[in-house]
C-alpha cells in the first residue's frame, strides 16, 4: 500500500473545484421533481457543488477504514502524510483495532459497497430517465445500471465526448464535454418550465 500516493492525491483533489457539469446538475435539481445524483468519482465534488444525497460507487477519498475493522478513520487536520516524491511512508493504525487504515475507495477487483449499489438500484428502478454523463458505460457493475433503467421503461439521456457502447441504446446522445453539454441542457430545461 503506497498510502503516501493517496494522501497527496486526497490532497490535490481538495485544490480542485467543481466544474460547469458539477453545478449545472445543481441547478437542473430544482427543476425536476426528484433527482439522484450516482456517481463513480471519488473526489466529493458533486457534494461541494452542492448536490445532496450522492450515491457513490466507488467510496470516497475522504472517507479512509480500517483494513481489519472496516471502521471509519478521521484523518488528523494538523499534519497530513504526505510523502515526498519517491519517498514511502507507513499508513496510519486504526485507533480501534491497530489495523493499518486503507483508502476508502474501490479498488479493482473488490466489490462496490452494498449499500451504494442497493441505493443505486433503487433509484434507477424508480426513475422516468436516465441521464448518464461522462462515462465509458464499459465497468461493471456501474454500466449495467442504463440496461435495468431501460428495461424498468426510463428514457435514457447521454452526454459524453466519446462513442460509448451505450450510444446504441440511449434514447438521446449529446456528444461533447461535460461541462459545456450538461449546462446549455439544464438551461433548456429552464426555458421549457
Amino acid at each position: 500500500l503506497v498510502w503516501g500516493w493517496y494522501e497527496w492525491r486526497r490532497v490535490q483533489v481538495l485544490k480542485a473545484k467543481p466544474n460547469p457539469a458539477h453545478l449545472a446538475l445543481v441547478e437542473m435539481a430544482t427543476l425536476v421533481d426528484n433527482l439522484t445524483v450516482i456517481t463513480q468519482n471519488v473526489d466529493d465534488l458533486h457534494e461541494r457543488a452542492g448536490s445532496h444525497g450522492v450515491i457513490h460507487l466507488h467510496g470516497s477519498l475522504h472517507q479512509p477504514r480500517c483494513f481489519s475493522c472496516n471502521e471509519p478513520y478521521v484523518f488528523d487536520t494538523r499534519a497530513p502524510l504526505i510523502a515526498e516524491e519517491g519517498e514511502k511512508i507507513e499508513p496510519p493504525r486504526c485507533d480501534y483495532c491497530g489495523g493499518t487504515i486503507r483508502p476508502g475507495v474501490v479498488w479493482f477487483g473488490e466489490t462496490l459497497p452494498e449499500e451504494a449499489w442497493q441505493q443505486a438500484e433503487d433509484a434507477i428502478l424508480a426513475c422516468d430517465a436516465l441521464l448518464v454523463v461522462g462515462t465509458s458505460s464499459l465497468v461493471r457493475p456501474a454500466s449495467m445500471l442504463p440496461d435495468i433503467a431501460i428495461v424498468h421503461g426510463a428514457k435514457i439521456i447521454q452526454i459524453n465526448s466519446d462513442v460509448t457502447p451505450l450510444d446504441q441504446k440511449a434514447h438521446f446522445t449529446f456528444l461533447g464535454k461535460a461541462g459545456e453539454v450538461l449546462p446549455n441542457l439544464v438551461q433548456a430545461l429552464s426555458d421549457i418550465f
